[in-house]
């Protein structure tokens, strides 16, 4: 098997793939289309479409073409105004907008045509000049304003394997006409652009040189070179600049390129039938995506997922805070306390003193001894208290009262109420308290003496310890209240930006599934053996024999246009 039949036997396989695909998403519109791709493999000839403006000359062209006057000269008033005309015996067939048909002579074809407003296509039939083998397609002019027309067009494009954009000599740098070029070189399609009426130049105002000159340079402009260009007349036979023996050969040769200009046009019309047909996909999942849009703010997931995460920082944040507050508190609480020397060398001899003058046989004088010892031991009881409680309240009380206002005030709070909170409690340190920590039977001396101040110093800050804490629960409950619309509002917004991302994640989703899906069926597209880029092997270049008809000032921009 050749490399032509190799490439067709494997492009059939892909577009009866393509096809079922298209269908199994439910898209019949296109998954036809592939079967009309695929079955021009089949069909032995080629199509050739003719497109321009209304006044361009196409019919009048065809009919050269023909032989014989086969259009009516005037546009075709039919609503999507689609002529085809093929090799064989005469016969005229007339499909209209109901989609019944109607049998007609030629000669009757000019009165159907004059009031033709309910007929859709002509379909002829003639034993014209260009033989079997090439169907001519006649389109709507691109310049009328009739979607109907538009959409004709399109259909015929889609299957035609070579496109003939016929001009007027005097509007051929209309921006109408290169966009349309331009248009379909872009899909991949052959296109012969064909200057006509070239019998309108006027040789005084400008030689025809300048005037070819300042067409090719209008296409440059336009970033477009057509596969082919021909200066034409089909009034002034022997006008100087005349090509119409060159198109007719070119047009007459086409077909022996046949099987080269179908897979070509097959396999590109195939990549323009699958943008459309992803097109298709796409609005079958907009109410879906146009929802999930509803949702956002922006479709940037990336973004979305920063913007949650740092929503869910500053949520956990506000919901630990008053937990984190207690426990910065109680850590500098434990360094403040731990840290604080309350019984210095003074205070543990005020205690050494206290603690002589509970030792039995303690007596102060012999006359009145009784009333003289019961003073000293209340004045030796009184100065170690009041010494203590001086030095619990600069050694303990400042630093701790200070702590905890600074607590209050990181978070916002006023510190008063709750100084008077600890204002209420009583005092730990008290003459009453101090004599109840004597051991009874204990002797006084240096070592008793220093556990004895070890273990009223470890009570007392055991004691601020525990009120400290307390305070510290109480602003972190007043903090906790005053944070509850806070955390609400973060909450809400984590609640909203999860919401958004899902969305978000879900659009990227369907755009990811987009993509394979489409990259998907370009795959299975390129596996009829051309390259990624849609270009065919070189050497098939051999097999286009119609390229040698073109003049030599136009086979090079053909090469590159078709092949690359």
């Amino acid at each position: 098997m050749g490399a032509l039949a190799t490439m067709k036997s494997t492009l059939a396989r892909s577009l009866d793939e393509l096809q079922r695909r298209m269908a199994s998403k439910g898209d019949a519109g296109h998954s036809a289309k592939i079967g009309e791709l695929a079955g021009k493999l089949e069909q032995p000839g080629i199509e050739a479409a003719f497109c321009g403006h209304f006044s361009a000359g196409k019919s009048s062209l065809i009919n050269r073409l023909c032989g014989t006057v086969l259009l009516p000269a005037s546009p075709i008033p039919t609503s999507a105004n689609i002529a085809a005309i093929d090799y064989g015996p005469e016969q005229v067939r007339i499909k209209h907008a109901n989609g019944s048909w109607t049998e007609a002579e030629l000669a009757e074809l000019d009165a159907y045509c004059r009031d033709g407003s309910d007929i859709e296509e002509i379909h002829i039939q003639y034993p014209h000049e260009l033989g079997e083998r090439i169907t001519l397609l006649d389109t709507p002019g691109i310049d009328s304003t009739d979607d109907a027309h538009q959409l004709a067009t399109r259909s015929v494009l889609h299957r035609a394997d070579a496109v003939f954009y016929v001009m007027d000599y005097n509007h051929v740098q209309s921006e109408m006409n290169f966009a349309f070029v331009k248009a379909l070189l872009e899909q991949g399609k052959p296109v012969y652009c064909i200057v006509n009426q070239i019998d309108k130049h006027r040789v005084k105002e400008l030689s025809f040189e300048q005037y070819r000159r300042s067409v090719a340079e209008a296409f440059s402009a336009w970033g477009i070179e057509p596969t082919g260009l021909f200066y034409i007349s089909l009034k002034a036979a022997d006008h100087p600049f005349n090509e119409w023996e060159e198109l007719r050969h070119f047009i007459q040769a086409l077909p022996d390129s046949a099987e080269v200009l179908k897979l070509l046009n097959v396999k590109r019309s195939t990549v323009a039938v699958i943008e459309e047909h992803m097109q298709y996909v796409e609005e079958q999942g907009r109410d879906e995506k146009m929802a999930l849009l509803a949702q956002l703010d922006s479709d940037d997931a990336q973004g979305k997922l920063a913007e949650l995460e740092q929503s869910r920082r500053e949520y956990d944040e506000a919901l630990q805070a008053p937990e984190a507050l207690v426990q910065a508190a109680r850590k500098e609480l434990e360094q403040t306390i731990e840290n604080a020397n309350i019984i210095p060398a003074k205070t543990r001899d005020l205690a050494q003193s206290f603690l002589e003058s509970r030792q039995p046989g303690f007596k102060v004088g012999f006359l009145f001894a009784g009333g003289k010892t019961e003073t000293e031991k209340q004045q030796r009881l009184d100065r170690l208290a009041a010494d203590l409680s001086e030095q619990v309240r600069l050694d303990l009380q400042y630093h701790r009262a200070d702590m905890l206002r600074k607590t209050a005030k990181t978070v916002g709070l006023d510190y008063a109420p709750f100084a008077a909170q600890w204002e209420a409690l009583p005092d730990p340190v008290s003459p009453g308290w101090l004599e109840g920590h004597i051991h009874s039977g204990a002797v006084a001396s240096g070592e008793y003496t220093l556990n004895y101040a070890k273990t009223i110093a470890a009570e007392v800050k055991a004691a601020y310890r525990k009120r400290s804490l307390g305070i510290v629960e109480h602003i972190a409950e007043a903090y906790k209240a005053a944070m509850e619309a806070t955390v609400e509002q973060l909450k809400h917004r984590h609640d909203t930006l999860a919401a958004e991302l899902k969305a978000a994640e879900r659009l990227q989703q369907l755009e990811s599934e987009a993509a394979a899906y489409r990259q998907s069926l370009l795959q299975e597209l390129n596996a009829a053996g051309e390259q990624a880029d849609g270009e065919f092997p070189r050497p098939l270049l051999a097999a286009c024999s119609f390229l040698s008809t073109l003049p030599p000032s136009r086979a090079a921009p053909s090469l590159r246009t078709l092949f690359g």
